[in-house]
Parts: C-alpha cells; sequence; structure tokens
C-alpha cells in the first residue's frame, strides 16, 4: 500500500508531512533532492581532494577510491536533508556506501564528517569500508519497510523498501487492514473482522499509555541492538530491540548524552516521560516541528495554570528572570540552554539532550580538601513531579 493511498483520505496528515524530514530521509537523486553544489566544486582534506560535478543530467564525484587512487564514482540517492546532506554510491555486491563528505545546507558548504580519521585503504571506516556501508548501519531508519535481504554466504545484498523514505507505515504498522476498514464504511459495508475496535491498525496511537508512543518512536530515535530480522509493528520496543545501557563513552556519569546516543536513552531517565509526556506533546507528529517557538512549547504545560494532564506539575511562571536568572532577551534564557544541552553530532547536527535534568550547582568544598564536594541535600525540585 502506497503512501498516497493514505493521503487521499488523510490530506491535512499527508500535507504537514510533505517536505519534513522523514519525507526527505532518503530520495533518488534529481534536481528537487540535490541541495550540494555539484557546479564542479572541490573539496580538499589533507591529501585528498573531492570533485562534485554533472554531466548529461547525472550527478557524480572524484573521489579517493578502494585502492586510494581517485576515480569517477555516480551519485544514485541523497541521504538526509538539513542541517547536513549525504550521498549514497552504489558498489557491487548490492551495497550503498556513504561518501565521508557531505553538504552543510545551512552554510552552504562542502565538509568532511570525519576531518580528523586516518582510516586508509582496507580499513572497515574508509567510506568504501563495511561500516560505512548504508545497508548495514543506516538504512532500515531511513525508508519504509525496508528488507536488508543480506546473503551471508555471498555476502551481499538485496535490499528492498515500500517507501524510499519514512512514510505513513513506518510509523503506523502495515495499512491494508485499516484501508479495508475505511472502505468498508465508506460503501456502508460491515467493518472486516476484528478491525472496528482499532480502526484497522495494527499501530494504534490511542492507546492512553504515552509510553506506547515512545516506543514506537524509539524504533529508529535510538541507540540500539536489533534482535529480530524485522519488527514487530505495535509492540514493545523491548521486544524488537536492546537498547544501548548507561555506559561510559555513550553518556556523561549523569546521564547526559555524550556519544551519538539520540533520544530514547535520554528521555527514558526524564522525570517528564515518567509523568507521561510524549512525543508529540512537544512535536508535531507529521511535519516533526516543534509546536511552538522558543519557550512557548515548554511553557504549554510549565505555567501558573498548570496542565491537567500533569497534576503533579508544580504551577509558576517559569519564563520569567526571577526562574532563568537572565535579563530577558539575552543568551541564556531559553529552557533548553539549561535543561536540554546541547551537543554537534556529525560536525554540524546540534541535538538537544532529551533526559530534561535540572542543574544543580553545588557549594564549594572547604580549602584543606580541595577535591571534596559538600554533599547537596535533596530538595523538591520545580518541574514534573515536583
Amino acid at each position: 500500500m502506497a503512501d498516497a493511498t493514505c493521503v487521499g483520505c488523510h490530506a491535512q496528515a499527508g500535507e504537514r508531512w510533505r517536505g519534513s524530514h522523514h519525507d526527505q530521509a532518503m530520495a533518488h537523486v534529481g534536481p528537487d533532492s540535490v541541495r550540494g553544489d555539484f557546479a564542479d566544486a572541490v573539496l580538499r582534506q589533507g591529501k585528498q581532494r573531492w570533485r562534485f560535478h554533472r554531466a548529461d543530467g547525472r550527478y557524480y564525484v572524484d573521489a579517493p577510491g578502494e585502492n586510494g587512487r581517485s576515480r569517477q564514482y555516480e551519485i544514485k540517492y541523497t541521504f538526509g536533508v538539513d542541517p547536513l546532506q549525504q550521498y549514497l554510491v552504489e558498489f557491487p555486491g548490492g551495497r550503498l556506501q556513504a561518501l565521508p563528505v557531505a553538504w552543510d545546507t545551512r552554510r552552504q558548504r562542502w565538509f568532511h564528517l570525519y576531518p580528523d580519521s586516518r582510516a586508509g585503504t582496507g580499513d572497515p571506516m574508509h567510506w568504501t569500508g563495511r561500516y560505512q556501508n548504508w545497508n548495514l548501519m543506516c538504512a532500515e531508519c531511513h525508508s519504509t519497510n525496508l528488507r536488508k535481504g543480506y546473503d551471508a554466504a555471498a555476502d551481499t545484498y538485496a535490499t528492498r523498501w515500500d517507501e524510499i523514505n519514512v512514510g505513513c507505515q513506518s510509523c503506523h504498522g502495515p495499512g491494508a487492514a485499516h484501508q479495508a476498514w475505511a472502505d468498508a464504511k465508506r460503501d456502508g459495508k460491515p467493518a472486516p473482522s476484528g478491525a472496528e475496535k482499532a480502526y484497522g491498525l495494527v499501530v494504534d496511537f490511542r492507546a492512553g499509555d504515552s509510553r506506547f508512543q515512545v516506543d514506537q518512536c524509539g524504533a529508529c530515535h535510538s541507540r540500539r541492538q536489533r534482535l529480530a530480522d524485522s519488527d514487530q509493528p505495535g509492540a514493545h520496543f523491548l521486544d524488537n530491540f536492546r537498547p544501548e545501557l548507561l555506559r561510559a563513552g555513550l553518556y556523561h556519569p549523569d546521564g547526559q548524552q555524550l556519544d551519538e546516543v539520540y533520544v530514547y536513552g535520554s528521555m527514558l531517565q526524564s522525570r517528564m516521560y515518567q509523568q507521561g509526556v510524549r512525543c508529540t506533546d512537544c512535536h508535531d507528529a507529521h511535519s516533526l516541528k516543534l509546536k511552538a517557538e522558543g519557550n512557548a512549547v515548554c511553557v504549554q504545560c510549565h505555567n501558573p495554570a498548570g496542565n491537567p494532564r500533569f497534576p503533579t506539575l508544580r504551577k509558576a511562571a517559569y519564563d520569567t528572570p526571577a526562574h532563568h536568572h537572565h535579563t530577558a532577551g539575552r543568551p541564556g534564557t531559553e529552557c533548553r540552554n539549561c535543561h536540554m544541552p546541547e551537543k554537534n553530532y556529525m560536525v554540524v547536527h546540534a541535538r538537544p539532550d532529551h533526559s530534561f535534568r535540572i542543574p544543580r550547582p553545588r557549594p564549594l568544598a572547604k580549602a584543606r580538601h580541595p577535591q571534596r564536594v559538600q554533599p547537596v541535600p535533596r530538595q523538591q525540585e520545580p518541574g514534573l513531579g515536583g
């Protein structure tokens, strides 16, 4: 079932989704999808040279190949859209390899994703190696119902997808039964057996438990290992995946993000998650944009009136100098500055931490024991559950 079938009834949702990061998660190369400069642009990184150009409507890169010598490769797909766009090259055995150089869509420049890397030819981290392989590393979260099709004996891939990008069924699950239910309703016929309760949906976001939605989003927005060859849509996260835990190298000692852990592991640590906050409380489900700009997205709940969904939330004025201790309009006044500190990944992609921690300064230690820090008594903190 194609996304166009869904949009036939859900036009408003489809309009918001169109142009989103999900919509542009992956695409065939063409004038409508390519953001990078292919007008004979050159990037030099150390002794390496990358040249991007077009010919006969096709897109090419001259790049150092598997033997270290420069050769021409044709770009087949775009990968992502903002704040950077990557490009995929087709190799024998059904492999697609991600170039280690990308286009910075905001600063309008080519840049190297691994400027300090010394990975040479034959190294799995070289752009032609296994760990830069799209099929293995990143494909399943950028396309709908992707099947890797890996043949271990031949060490080849026959990767397939239902939709090249992240479409309706990536989040809502298989839609054929829902379509049958909708067709029956339209024609005045009885609904298919068992379809009435959940409208024929395998993944029904009407579930009252907020954790259900976080699990569905976490299937991609997490650092995890797959437990099964294919997902069981609508199942708990742990039925399909094993998440990376709070270990050194991935998270700071206090649990904040360190390495590229995405969102799920941080969100599960938060008091907001424990109190029932879900992804779509802040983000639009289809455009993925924040529901409001700046602090307005936070003061939906964190305000003097509170929010009846979260009765333990302390009612107070948070977006004021009395709370954030900064002059209005100056840097530091945004909630995320303290509660969601950002870190750059992939060089240019600033991602906010989703553990929503509350900064708690500790008093200075006594001079004769400068290495010690006095314990801070636990206090009732503002925020969810406080």
